[in-house]
């Protein structure tokens, strides 16, 4: 399966609904910092698609401010009842506790549980850069299914530069996505072929 043009990219994306949404995995030489970085990866100009959505990376949070004014910030952008969003994501007594802090005085698994719910919560579209399997190894059951809701809900795009087994295991992507050389592609849609390709 090629990638012809953006359109081709969302035929992939958007023919699926219910529980498939079609979320893709990127496979990439580097994981992006910025949107443009990311838009330079795919073979074809002006991604209309990835316009007014947001990356999440490690510094989708300032490192610079407290937890708590991280989360204000983010809140009132998108008119979010933060007292609301910790309850329904069991994250009130982690926010309690550091929402005075800045990140280096706070768990980073906490700090990066915190961080990644709003950022689910306050888009519509996931473009992520990021360890996903490290953070969800962190995560219990009750926050397992919350994420699941998210991804079933949302498109996802996963940016990785190596092969994470336990995500493909896990069945949360519906595409493979290979960018290399010079705006080469390469898309599957099962991880056996996906595997077989970047291990040559």
């Amino acid at each position: 399966m090629r990638l012809s043009s953006e359109n081709s990219l969302k035929n992939i994306i958007y023919n699926n609904f219910g529980n498939e949404r079609g979320s893709i995995y990127v496979h990439h030489t580097s994981q992006p910092n910025s949107i443009s970085e990311l838009e330079s990866y795919f073979p074809f100009k002006k991604m209309k698609i990835f316009r007014r959505s947001e990356l999440f990376t490690r510094e989708y949070f300032s490192s610079q401010i407290s937890l708590g004014n991280n989360v204000k910030f983010i809140s009132e952008i998108n008119n979010l009842d933060i007292s609301e969003f910790l309850e329904s994501h069991y994250l009130f007594d982690i926010f309690t506790k550091y929402k005075n802090f800045t990140r280096k005085d706070i768990p980073i698994d906490l700090y990066n549980k915190l961080m990644f719910f709003l950022y689910l919560n306050t888009n519509s579209i996931y473009l992520i850069s990021f360890n996903l399997s490290s953070l969800l190894g962190s995560m219990d059951e009750k926050m397992h299914k919350k994420i699941q809701d998210y991804f079933s809900d949302n498109q996802m795009f996963y940016f990785s530069y190596f092969f994470q087994r336990n995500l493909i295991k896990d069945g949360l992507f519906r595409y493979f996505l290979v960018l290399y050389g010079k705006n080469e592609h390469k898309i599957f849609d099962n991880a056996q072929d996906f595997k077989n390709f970047i291990a040559n």
